[in-house]
């Protein structure tokens, strides 16, 4: 047998074996099956209450499926002793800009060569964005494999000017990318998490009325050989919602407790308060940072000034602290922050960046 059947040989029987390992210990996750053609997004919803909103007793935990397809290439190779992988977090703001978003992650230096993206606010057969399935619609067209949950079901309300408004049902959510094999998937709703349901009437104007709760999406990928672990996050986003937001954070911790090798937390954390706290050096304000750093993980951004933290669009004079990556049994060999020149006309949050070392 030539060498190089022979590695392809062993890279597959690895494979197969990593799946085993990670189906064996992960009996909470069901990996979906992947979506071949694509989907009619219009008509065919994924959560069950959908098909009559105002008949749900619970608003919250709703019961919805996951996405996934499979875009990119085979990559196979097992003899590498350890691994760079470059991790993107971005909340893409429904994908208003998704065309230009896709341009950035195709030409862009800082960007093109992500191999993981964590995305939030992403958008699923809504009119807004022009009933795109925005997470499929990104993976075909950058070449990578995706797993796709729904957070909210937006529900209908009086049209306005705003871009953000909708006047009919559609879906919302958090999604994984990965130039690497997914090898399980999953999606942990938030037990703690704000309501945002408005019952029909002249109330819902101007309002966001959904069915639904924060959510975050899981996926093990097997990034050649190195098991990784990482989950897309959205937390909940009111400034009363502190301790929503420390009990979301503690629900990912104990999830990923019996996680097979590092793990990665990013997106959208909704931290109000953490410039403060990067500001001060302490951990006194915001109480989800805190959740994370005493579990054992490290703020991949941790070092950069206060002041370059930012990752919003200013507002009040300043941009806040919002969007975090979060790792556990990696090392952090790069990090950064999109520049604001580039990033702020695609959405309103800057995406952030990690390089990560497996071994």
């Amino acid at each position: 047998m030539a060498l190089d059947q022979f590695t392809a040989r062993f890279c597959g029987l690895a494979f197969i074996a990593l799946s085993l390992v990670f189906f064996s210990a992960l009996s909470s996750a069901a990996m979906p099956e992947p979506a071949v053609k694509d989907p009619d997004v219009r008509a065919g919803r994924m959560c069950a209450e959908s098909a009559n909103p105002g008949a749900v007793a619970e608003k919250r935990l709703i019961q919805c499926g996951l996405e996934y397809g499979v875009f990119a290439p085979e990559r196979m190779g097992c003899d590498a002793p350890y691994m760079d992988v470059r991790i993107t977090a971005y909340n893409l703001e429904r994908g208003f800009e998704m065309d230009r978003q896709i341009v950035l992650f195709r030409k862009h230096e800082m960007f093109r060569d992500t191999d993981i993206l964590l995305l939030s606010e992403v958008d699923r057969g809504c009119a807004r964005t022009q009933y795109r399935n925005v997470a499929r619609d990104m993976a075909k067209a950058l070449g990578m494999n995706y797993v796709y949950g729904v957070e909210f079901v937006e529900l209908p309300h009086s049209t306005a000017p705003d871009a953000d408004e909708t006047g009919e049902q559609c879906e919302h959510g958090n999604a994984v990318l990965s130039r690497w094999p997914i090898v399980n998937a999953g999606e942990i709703r938030h037990q703690v998490s704000a309501d945002w349901y408005i019952a029909p009437g002249p109330q819902r104007a101007g309002q966001e009325p959904r069915l639904g709760g924060r959510m975050a999406v899981m996926a093990d990928i097997d990034v050649n050989g190195f098991p990784l672990r990482v989950y897309a996050v959205h937390f909940d986003s009111g400034l009363q919602d502190d301790l929503n937001r420390k009990a979301q954070a503690g629900e990912l911790v104990a999830h990923a407790a019996g996680a097979f090798g590092p793990v990665v937390m990013g997106g959208d954390m909704n931290t109000l308060q953490y410039l403060v706290d990067l500001s001060s050096g302490t951990n006194e304000r915001d109480p989800t940072a805190p959740v994370f750093l005493s579990a054992g993980y490290t703020d991949a951004h941790a070092g950069m000034r206060a002041a370059k933290r930012g990752t919003t669009r200013v507002e009040y004079g300043m941009r806040a602290v919002l969007d975090l990556i979060f790792v556990k049994g990696a090392a952090v060999v790069d990090r950064g922050i999109c520049p604001a020149k580039i990033c702020d006309p695609l959405s309103d949050h800057l995406p952030i960046w990690a390089v990560l070392r497996l071994e």
